[in-house]
């Protein structure tokens, strides 16, 4: 019975020890998708400051494919700049995809932006509803 119990012991005590193993793994990980999240997303910052579009997209793109645990603020600014890539270089049916998706974490500014996208494609009408889904949905926000 005695030896039963280390045994037990000796499982359960390797078990915790391999979870915290992954679990330092995985934070490791995650910081490190973080960063370098971060340092792509600058290079793109300077390309589309050079109204490099394409680059600037290419280089939003791979920070936004970046892994991280959580959708982070850093992660919404990356989409948006991504955003704003595409709009500027004529993409805007790929450009309402990216707005979509902040849209659906909550951001009410990419309402407007995705109903900029729309207006450029000459949908009027459609541009005017997600206008006023965006109100509906977020009506203190004055960014819509």
């Amino acid at each position: 019975m005695q030896s039963r119990r280390k045994i037990m012991n000796s499982k359960g005590k390797g078990i915790i020890t391999a979870v915290i193993v992954v679990l330092i793994a995985l934070a490791a990980f995650c910081g490190f998708g973080y960063i370098s999240q971060r340092m792509t997303a600058s290079e793109g910052i300077t390309y589309l400051d050079k109204k490099e579009y394409q680059k600037a997209y290419e280089q939003f793109d791979h920070a936004a494919g970046k892994f991280t645990l959580i959708f982070t603020k850093q992660k919404k600014d990356v989409l948006f700049y991504e955003g704003e890539a595409l709009y500027q270089m004529g993409e805007y049916g790929k450009a309402i995809e990216i707005y979509d998706e902040l849209i659906d974490h909550g951001e009410s500014r990419a309402y407007s932006l995705k109903a900029y996208c729309l207006a450029q494609q000459k949908k009027l009408n459609k541009a005017i509803d997600v206008c006023d889904q965006g109100i509906k949905e977020h009506p203190d926000d004055g960014e819509i």
